[in-house]
């Protein structure tokens, strides 16, 4: 393995300024052999921190750039999650409609979600039965497992 070769954990601006310093430090580390296992760890761990440290700053960014759709995300949810509270107080007669437009609404985007997951798992039907086939079952027994019965739990949560 060449030493050039670990600089790739790196990101690319990163490399472009910091890179042949670091190329330099691994090869005086190395005296022409070979990098050891702890080296590339070390490398490799160093480079994905400094590619979560720019991910991070990159989302900083973003949120100073449009703090409004934070907020209207916040907004949006602060209100679907009052929406029960405030449907359970009767409504003047004049404005019954209301909530029947909103029930309306909800019932359609459950139906899109649930058209939508449907879908999606007729379009993976074909590879999960390939992979199932192919003797994939003992891969995913526990996992499966593990899923249906947090189904489950949450089932009887939502249904109590």
């Amino acid at each position: 393995m060449k030493p050039a070769n670990l600089l790739r954990w790196y990101p690319r601006a990163w490399r472009e300024h910091y890179g042949e310093e670091l190329l330099a430090l691994i090869q005086d580390t190395l005296d022409e052999g070979r990098p050891t296992w702890r080296l590339r760890l070390g490398v490799a761990w160093g480079g994905l921190r400094e590619r979560g440290h720019q991910a991070g700053r990159a989302g900083k960014a973003a949120v100073k750039r449009t703090p409004s759709r934070w907020l209207m995300a916040l907004a949006a949810g602060l209100i679907g999650a009052n929406l029960p509270w405030n449907l359970k107080a009767p409504l003047p007669p004049s404005r019954a409609w209301q909530a029947t437009a909103t029930l309306d609404a909800l019932a359609g985007i459950i139906a899109f979600t649930g058209a939508a997951v449907l879908a999606s798992g007729l379009v993976a039907l074909p590879a999960f039965v390939a992979f199932l086939r192919a003797g994939g079952w003992p891969k995913i027994r526990r996992r499966v497992a593990r899923a249906a019965g947090a189904t489950m739990a949450a089932g009887a949560g939502l249904t109590g």
